[in-house]
């Protein structure tokens, strides 16, 4: 788990209006003029946001102050709201546009340099670089946790020109790179299989479940090993949770097949023996230890192999205590299947 804080710095309210919102435990630091900053104890995290944010309102509420909300989350992404007249008046976040909020800033504090330099922020792909270049344009320090010592920093475009050098160095460049549109041939294989297999399966949109699969570029899931190029897609059969269906497609080929219905919900093919076998994974249902379905029979675990005519070969159900689930199948390219269940010290 990372980081999560959040501090709020003010620009032209009065010490005595911050003091009186302030709890005990919060710190109101002074050492990057005009900027106050109130940094709140670690300890109530989960509170400081909201809290921050009705003091934010509160504060520039009929008045000239400005309130920036800073919020960072999990080491991960980080969040930036200005408020003016007791609202929200610009914001930006790590990953989107900050054009909305140096316009703001830069009308704010009388500096027409701000909206230039927050332009370039959202090409940043550093967390770390993107935050220096906001704290240093505006002068002050955003990201500050209480038990650390307070930060001091110079307002200033040092960052900016840093950040624009490299710009003019990478365009400079002998070998730069030009986005070029690929022909389908010229994909990556398993790129190709998978468009074969959503083209096939786009018609029937609903029946298949093809949501979670259009965002779903991991491969890996739909291979069949043992297989050249055989991909299996599972999904309910008949819109009955109880059962499912495997649709086997040779992406080389086009040739499909089907098999099922088994069973259980999300079947899926773990191995093609050499005679062409498809050995399915039935996933155990316990309703003891799965949140219960009305209506839904508990259904053992199974490995079973189906010949080329739909019929069973042969069928792997070993008897597993009751409170435990297969977590993990691993096919080597030998085809030995090995299982992993879960443990009271992990898998098993």
């Amino acid at each position: 788990m990372g980081t999560t804080l959040t501090t709020l710095n003010l620009y032209g309210a009065e010490r005595s209006a911050i003091d009186a919102l302030l709890l005990p435990a919060d710190l109101l630091r002074d050492q990057n003029p005009p900027w106050l900053t109130v940094v709140p104890p670690f300890e109530s995290e989960c509170d400081n946001l909201a809290r921050l944010e009705k003091a934010a309102k509160l504060l520039t509420k009929q008045s000239d102050a400005a309130a920036l909300l800073f919020h960072y989350f999990d080491d991960d992404v980080f969040s930036c709201t200005l408020y003016q007249n007791g609202k929200k008046s610009a914001a930006c976040q790590s990953y989107r546009s900050w054009a909305k909020l140096g316009k703001a800033l830069g009308e704010l504090l009388n500096d027409e340099a701000i909206p230039k330099a927050f332009r370039y922020a959202v090409h940043l792909s550093s967390l770390e670089e993107q935050l220096e270049l906001l704290e240093e344009t505006i002068g002050t320090a955003l990201y500050q946790l209480a038990e650390d010592e307070p930060r001091k920093v110079v307002r200033s475009d040092a960052a900016f020109k840093r950040i624009k050098a490299r710009e003019a160095m990478l365009k400079k460049r002998p070998n730069k790179y030009k986005l070029t549109e690929l022909q389908f041939e010229d994909w990556p294989p398993e790129m190709q299989y998978r468009q074969k297999l959503f083209d096939l399966l786009r018609p029937q949109w609903d029946g298949f479940g093809l949501s979670f699969f259009l965002y779903d570029t991991d491969m890996s899931r739909y291979m069949v090993p043992g297989g050249d190029a055989l991909l299996a897609y599972s999904y309910m059969s008949g819109y009955d949770p109880n059962k499912s269906k495997l649709l086997l497609m040779n992406a080389k080929n086009g040739e499909c097949r089907e098999l099922g219905p088994f069973d259980g919900y999300r079947s899926s093919a773990v191995y093609q023996t050499k005679s062409g076998g498809i050995v399915v994974l039935l996933p155990r249902y316990n309703p003891t230890l799965q949140e219960p379905q009305k209506g839904r029979p508990e259904v053992p675990f199974a490995l079973v192999c189906i010949n080329r005519d739909n019929t069973e070969s042969w069928r792997f159900q070993p008897e597993l205590p009751r409170e435990q689930m297969i977590q993990h199948v691993y096919t080597s390219e030998r085809g030995i299947i090995t299982l992993f269940a879960d443990g009271l010290d992990g898998l098993v």
